[in-house]
């Protein structure tokens, strides 16, 4: 009983670290996609600042 019962608990331990480890790798996924995507809108940003910058100094 006291055998079974620690199975159980190591088992469920096993499961929340491995929930956890999920948890974050899902986190560290969505931290990359923002930063991937905060990096895109930068480069749009400063492409059509300098775009119409050049464009008013041509026209």
């Amino acid at each position: 009983a006291v055998a079974v019962a620690v199975a159980v608990a190591v088992a469920v331990a096993v499961a929340v670290a491995v929930a956890v480890a999920v948890a974050v790798a899902v986190a560290v996924a969505v931290a990359v996609a923002v930063a991937v995507a905060v990096a895109v809108a930068v480069t749009v940003t400063v492409t059509v600042t300098v775009a119409v910058t050049v464009a008013v100094f041509l026209l």
